[in-house]
């Protein structure tokens, strides 16, 4: 990841694409991202005047919350950017969100599209 303005595009491009292929065999299907970033290599853009890492955070926030009846090819449900610290004692630094917040997320939708998916309680 030393080329940090090419590898970001190409990560979010990757996902967009990899989506889209799953979304046309199946429309329905829930798609959950989790990028992990190395900040030790993180620098601002010029272009965008923020980190690398902030500017992947933004451009996977645009394309997620990918919610019935609108189901953009491409977009997804929820995603996790994890930065870490690939050191000698390589470390979790932040998340974008907790993992709890985007498992749930991701059964919620399971659950809404296909309901005999996931037994609910007492049943």
């Amino acid at each position: 990841m030393k080329n940090l303005g090419g590898t970001v595009p190409n990560r979010i491009d990757d996902m967009i694409g990899e989506a889209a292929n799953a979304q046309l065999h199946s429309p329905e299907i829930v798609i959950g991202y989790v990028m992990i970033f190395n900040i030790e290599n993180d620098a601002v853009s010029p272009k965008y005047g923020s980190t690398w890492a902030e500017v992947a955070k933004n451009r996977l926030m645009s394309l997620s919350g990918r919610r019935p009846p609108a189901w953009a090819t491409g977009m997804i449900e929820d995603f996790v950017l994890v930065k870490v610290k690939f050191g000698s004692m390589a470390s979790i630094v932040s998340t974008s969100q907790p993992f709890t917040d985007f498992f749930d997320t991701i059964v919620e939708q399971v659950a809404h599209r296909n309901p005999n998916a996931i037994p609910r309680a007492g049943c």
